[in-house]
């Protein structure tokens, strides 16, 4: 699959074919979204809690007294029933909602979400991304350059990956909305999927080669 390569400045330079391996794997929906399950279920710090019924602060006294009045009978006010009473079965703040993958299931859902991207033409690459000055007017132009009209007409989101961390991009991206950086080391295909247009450093693609040299071994 070929995908068009952009100088720094937004030019075309010509087209590069996408590694097979990575870019045209095997779709897998289900994994994809086991993947993003966990990875938001990691985001969770599982800390909020609400207040029962004995941990509600208020006088016990009995509300009204227990017969002659045609209504159930009751104690305290702070009962789950009433309002600004407690709660019951809420969180007690000790919950822990962390999951994971496989390391054989995380590659997979990694190709599977750069396979899905490469097919919707959602892949740009960038020759010496780091030559780019640390201005956000010269990144908004390069994003307008190489993204809707030229690649992904219905993107309105950016994902730049970069092999190594470059403070002049950081710098002419943090102003920039739905624009996100990410190193390809730890991409995840929560983030290639929530990312929008793809925009690759030329190095970047190496990294990856690295990260899924070896073997996937998915379930049939």
């Amino acid at each position: 699959m070929n995908v068009t390569v952009f100088s720094s400045t937004g030019q075309k330079r010509g087209t590069l074919i996408l590694p097979k391996e990575i870019f045209a794997g095997k779709i897998n929906p289900s994994l994809l979204a086991q993947a993003i399950r966990v990875y938001r279920a990691r985001l969770r710090q599982g800390t909020k809690k609400t207040k029962t019924r004995g941990e509600v602060q208020g006088s016990t006294i009995k509300i009204y007294r227990q017969k002659g009045t045609g209504r159930a009978r009751h104690g305290a006010r702070y009962a789950p029933i009433f309002v600004g009473g407690g709660i019951a079965h809420g969180p007690t703040g000790h919950e822990h909602y962390s999951r994971r993958l496989s390391l054989n299931q995380k590659r997979a859902s990694l190709v599977s979400a750069l396979s899905l991207k490469a097919k919707d033409k959602n892949i740009v690459i960038v020759d010496k991304l780091e030559s780019l000055k640390p201005k956000t007017k010269i990144m908004h132009e390069f994003l307008a350059r190489v993204g809707p009209k030229a690649t992904a007409p219905k993107s309105n989101k950016y994902c730049l990956i970069l092999a190594n961390p470059q403070k002049n991009v950081i710098l002419a991206t943090r102003n920039l909305p739905h624009t996100q950086i990410r190193q390809a080391r730890q991409l995840t295909a929560y983030d290639v999927l929530n990312g929008g247009l793809l925009i690759f450093a030329k190095e970047s693609l190496d990294i990856l080669k690295e990260i899924l040299r070896a073997k996937i071994k998915t379930k049939n």
